[in-house]
């Protein structure tokens, strides 16, 4: 009797870890799920933000503009004069005051 009492307790140990496992993998896999869902939802939110900044930055004068950009980034003036711009993709082309072209 004492021995069937312990083979049913050790057969329902078996069983109850064997479910805990099964649990423990769908919510893993549940969770894994929910993170995925979550990372691409950041990158689409982070899309519709950039392409809506896109559509309100408006510059009125870019040789102007790239001037300032340059001056602040490498610390002289460089007096930037246009010359090609290219509509795909857009890109200005200004050659500075030593004759050096900078793409923009």
């Amino acid at each position: 009797m004492e021995m069937i009492l312990a083979l049913a307790v050790v057969i329902a140990v078996i069983i109850f870890g064997g479910l805990t496992s099964v649990g423990n993998e769908r919510q893993r896999k549940a969770l894994e799920g929910i993170r995925e869902q979550a990372a691409l939802w950041a990158l689409q939110d982070l899309r519709l933000k950039r392409e809506k900044l896109a559509r309100e930055m408006k510059v009125d004068d870019p040789v102007k503009w790239w001037n300032v950009v340059f001056a602040k980034i490498c610390g002289e003036f460089l007096d930037l004069n246009v010359a090609e711009v290219f509509d795909t993709p857009q890109t200005l082309v200004c050659i500075d005051k030593n004759a050096r072209r900078v793409l923009g």
